[in-house]
């Protein structure tokens, strides 16, 4: 299994579940491609609701 397989689940709970800051600051990290970050987070970020501007 690859990381994209179960980046849909990862992408819908963090949506459902995270503030609006939190997924910002995911987000971020992610689009700066902070080290350390899972590559099932990565796979899953364009997936994730946007934050409202």
């Amino acid at each position: 299994m690859q990381p994209g397989d179960r980046a849909g689940p990862v992408a819908a709970h963090i949506s459902e579940n995270w503030s609006a800051p939190m997924r910002a600051a995911l987000l971020a990290h992610v689009a700066a491609q902070s080290p350390g970050l899972d590559p099932l987070v990565i796979a899953a970020a364009p997936q994730i609701r946007p934050v409202p501007a």
